[in-house]
């Protein structure tokens, strides 16, 4: 068993804690990187604006007043 210097008892598994921090921090930042670049394609597609049209039928038709004013209310 290998003492630190502040006098704790240092075992073979807190050298690895840095390695899987560090791991996690890694998964992290690319799991964020993977995000952004499912959210550009889906912008530059035009996905996006599809599905957003296709959510707010009422505001798009103008023929329900009562669903256009509930579709402006939820946005």
């Amino acid at each position: 068993m290998v003492h630190g210097a502040d006098g704790t008892a240092r075992g073979r598994w807190s050298r690895g804690q840095g390695t899987l921090e560090y791991a996690l921090v890694l998964f992290a930042f690319i799991a964020s990187i993977m995000s952004l670049g499912l959210i550009w394609h889906g912008v530059r597609d035009g996905a996006l604006l599809r599905q957003a049209v296709r959510s707010a039928p009422h505001a798009l038709s103008g023929t329900d007043p009562v669903g256009s004013s509930k579709d402006l209310l939820l946005f």
